[in-house]
């Protein structure tokens, strides 16, 4: 089953996404700092984000929960993380933390906790933010 809502806000949560990446690589020198600060701290929301999707199925009472509750807070970690480090780390540590957590996703998918349409989406959406994160890391 397609989900039109959940997938228009997914695309466009990826226009901040391509347009700090193509300000990072195009955009004029003096702008560069803080469009990679920007691009950093939005990838960091979002991962965030995806963490706090993981968190909600942990609510769930029929659930063992423990795990899934120690797997939504790496995203969250991770992100701050990212925050604290030289933009080309934070980058790349950004860009494995939203493969981790698709991985995630999988092994909650695989475990009948998620839809279809779920993970297909997910794995859109990641394919497009990870390459942005690595083509601004290497493009710093």
């Amino acid at each position: 089953m397609k989900q039109t809502t959940p997938t228009l806000l997914g695309l466009g949560g990826l226009i901040p996404f391509v347009l700090l990446t193509g300000l990072s690589l195009l955009g004029p020198a003096p702008w560069r700092e803080f469009v990679m600060t920007a691009l950093l701290a939005y990838g960091a929301v979002i991962l965030s984000f995806l963490g706090g999707i993981t968190w909600g199925l942990a609510v769930d009472e029929k659930l063992t929960r423990r795990p899934i509750y120690l797997a939504s807070m790496v995203p969250f970690f991770a992100a701050w993380l990212a925050l604290l480090l030289q933009p080309l780390a934070g980058l790349i540590l950004l860009a494995c933390a939203f493969l981790a957590a698709l991985a995630n996703d999988f092994m909650l998918k695989r475990a009948g906790l998620s839809p279809q349409w779920f993970m297909t989406l997910r794995l859109s959406l990641t394919a497009v933010v990870v390459t942005c994160l690595v083509l601004a890391a290497f493009g710093t």
